[in-house]
């Protein structure tokens, strides 16, 4: 089984002249094809988002594996900052299935453990991500069309994808 854990934001909150934005812990895990996740929402200072500031912590640790531990996740690691992914995300929904589509693309990324930075600068990888999320594996009807795009329609990580590009430096470094 493969665990990943992440706090994720949207940038549409931090356009808000709030202070604080929503925030939400999540767990993935995924067994061979099937995967799930699970999330929590919590209020963080916008401060506390910057990049510059990421290693000092979103939320404190001990909520984090309190809430973790609610969702039925254990860990002794000790959690902490490794990448800022960001990208711009279009989504949509098939009426007929509720089946959603997102489109992901100018997808960059900023390592911020300390331990593993071997270059300045960001990542940017040079291709999108169509997301297909529904009940079945199966494209419905009105989707089908999407395959005539002569894509790879396997699973993709835009993590373990930024963290290729960054070690081996075949991304676009800016």
């Amino acid at each position: 089984m493969k665990n990943k854990v992440r706090i994720r934001w949207y940038g549409s909150d931090m356009n808000s002249d709030s202070a604080e934005v929503p925030v939400y812990l999540e767990i993935k895990q995924r067994e061979g094809f099937a995967s799930s996740k699970q999330r929590r929402k919590f209020i963080a200072s916008k401060n506390l988002l910057e990049t510059g500031r990421l290693l000092e912590g979103i939320l404190d640790k001990t909520t984090i594996s309190q809430t973790l531990a609610s969702l039925g996740y254990f860990t002794e690691k000790t959690l902490r900052p490794v990448i800022l992914i960001s990208y711009r995300r279009y989504r949509y929904s098939e009426i007929q299935t509720g089946v959603r589509v997102s489109f992901d693309r100018d997808i960059r990324a900023t390592v911020v453990a300390a331990d593993l930075k071997r270059q300045s600068g960001d990542v940017r990888l040079e291709n999108g991500v169509i997301e297909v999320k529904g009940p079945s594996i199966d494209l419905p009807v009105t989707l089908r069309r999407l395959r005539f795009l002569d894509i790879d329609w396997s699973r993709f990580s835009k993590y373990g994808n930024c963290m290729d590009a960054y070690f081996a430096q075949t991304g676009d470094i800016y």
